[in-house]
């Protein structure tokens, strides 16, 4: 089709397409990337000016970039991307992020069991330690971890809080005396509740990502239930994929 047939929706899509493309190429680059002039990215792309700007238009209403008037358009943050399925924690499947990332023990109290809970950890367990707790990625706030984690193996934590260097796999195998053989998440996009986003902060209706872990021990005891919220404008999850059934069980979720 020629451009000068083209219609609206063409013409849109390909403003959406190379804003795909330039995203990529900024998380891939980090703060590595220095973004060109619209001159030159149009040509580097092969569009107009005219679309490269509305390509950009989009990257800065999603806050992956900043456009200042006598400076230009600049990265605003070195987004990170997580691969998922190996490491334990941000800082081991991060390592050249770990000098950068702190923790910081925002509360710690022995809550009663609720029904969701007696319905992971089984009636049994009556009582349960509640850790929240917050990342932070260059002294600011990256995301909250709220943990429930059975009492009857962690009520020491209370009166023995983890160090701040300590992640959550260290602390769940230190004191249960059990490695961490298996997790589960489910990841979702939801809007900050008021009171997370002012803990990390972001305008309250902010788009976060939200974390259900669950985590195992080697005989499937279950040792913690945890909900985390994280910026999704500073953080991305990536996951590897093995469709061969011969070498996988597991296949692509989307």
């Amino acid at each position: 089709m020629s451009r000068a047939a083209e219609s609206p929706r063409a013409k849109q899509g390909r403003a959406t397409r190379i804003r795909d493309l330039l995203r990529s190429q900024i998380l891939a680059d980090g703060a590595a990337f220095m973004v060109p002039s619209e001159e030159g990215l149009a040509r580097q792309y092969g569009v107009s000016r005219n679309t490269m700007r509305e390509a950009l238009a989009m990257l800065v209403t999603e806050g992956l970039l900043r456009r200042r008037r006598g400076v230009g358009t600049q990265l605003v943050v070195d987004r990170q991307s997580r691969v998922y399925g190996t490491g334990r924690g941000l800082a081991v499947s991060l390592p050249e992020l770990a000098p950068r990332i702190s923790h910081e023990n925002l509360d710690l109290e022995i809550v009663p069991s609720a029904p969701y809970l007696a319905r992971h950890f089984g009636s049994h367990e009556k009582t349960f330690v509640y850790w929240e707790r917050m990342t932070l990625i260059d002294g600011g706030p990256q995301s909250i971890w709220r943990s429930h984690l059975p009492a009857s193996i962690f009520a020491s934590l209370v009166d023995n809080p983890p160090p701040p260097g300590e992640t959550v796999y260290d602390t769940v195998s230190a004191v249960s005396g059990f490695e961490v053989a298996h997790t589960r998440r489910t990841v979702e996009a939801r809007s900050a509740d008021a009171v997370t986003a002012r803990r990390v902060h972001v305008p309250a209706g902010f788009p976060m990502l939200h974390i259900e872990r669950s985590m195992f021990g080697p005989d499937g005891q279950p040792l913690e239930l945890g909900y985390a919220w994280t910026r999704g404008d500073r953080y991305a999850v990536t996951y590897d994929s093995d469709l061969d059934p011969r070498t996988s069980s597991t296949g692509d979720p989307h």
